[in-house]
């Protein structure tokens, strides 16, 4: 695990130095930056602004503000430069967000992802113990950078800051919800009713985001009628493999 320093920012300079660091981990256009007021005033009124320091350098950064749940933080984005990815900063950032919850009297913290990307979902499932029950399709529109050319459809994980640590799941013997073909998805069975289910997910979307679009839209069409439709019958996302490609665990009545 990497040694950088986290700590809560606190001034205009280091604020400015997240905006910064947005266009730099994203890619993304300055029109989807979170800018620096935003971000100062948010923090002022409740909110948790924290960077990761490497030295004098700011390497990632933690953004989170309150819900209309008193016990929940809405972690709205945790970014690592990419050369610092793979390092342990990322893991960091959120043990040190559950530590400030903690300190300030919330249980639970939640945040967006996009549940085709394996590594976020594997994070957010395996490691932190996160679980799914709601999903939004195009939840902040078209989109800039890394995320742009598909739907920005989205998952909503929910972190009970005070539970037990989850086992690790055996997947290899569950039924599946869909059965891709290579690199394509090729339908899905809408009927299942075991307790346990599991629905697989490209190896890696953000490249075949970039080698192919039309083959990564039918992913997002295909997960998203798939995925809304088992959580809206009481199942939820509760763990993840990367055994034999990627699959997320569907578990009905957690």
């Amino acid at each position: 695990m990497s040694t950088v320093v986290i700590r809560d920012l606190t001034s205009a300079q280091e604020a400015g130095e997240v905006e910064e660091l947005q266009l730099a981990v994203w890619g993304r256009s300055e029109r989807d930056v979170v800018p620096k007021g935003l971000l100062i005033a948010a923090s002022m009124h409740g909110g948790m602004l924290a960077g990761a320091f490497d030295g004098e350098r700011m390497v990632g950064f933690a953004f989170g503000f309150a819900t209309h749940d008193p016990a929940t933080l809405h972690s709205h984005m945790v970014g690592v430069l990419p050369e610092y990815r793979g390092a342990g900063v990322g893991l960091q950032l959120k043990l040190y967000q559950k530590q400030w919850c903690l300190a300030h009297g919330l249980t639970r913290m939640q945040w967006t992802y996009d549940p085709l990307r394996g590594a976020n979902a594997s994070f957010n499932l395996r490691k932190l113990g996160a679980t799914v029950r709601r999903y939004w399709p195009d939840l902040y529109g078209p989109m800039t950078g890394m995320n742009a050319g598909v739907p920005s459809d989205r998952a909503l994980a929910e972190w009970e800051l005070l539970a037990p640590p989850r086992a690790a799941r055996d997947l290899r013997d569950l039924e599946a919800v869909n059965r891709p073909e290579g690199e394509a998805p090729a339908g899905w069975t809408p009927d299942l009713t075991a307790p346990r289910l599991k629905f697989w997910i490209p190896r890696d979307f953000g490249a075949l985001l970039l080698a192919d679009p039309a083959l990564a839209l039918a992913w997002r069409l295909e997960s998203r009628a798939a995925l809304q439709h088992y959580l809206g019958r009481g199942y939820a996302l509760t763990g993840f493999s990367s055994r034999d490609g990627n699959a997320y665990l569907l578990e009905r009545g957690e």
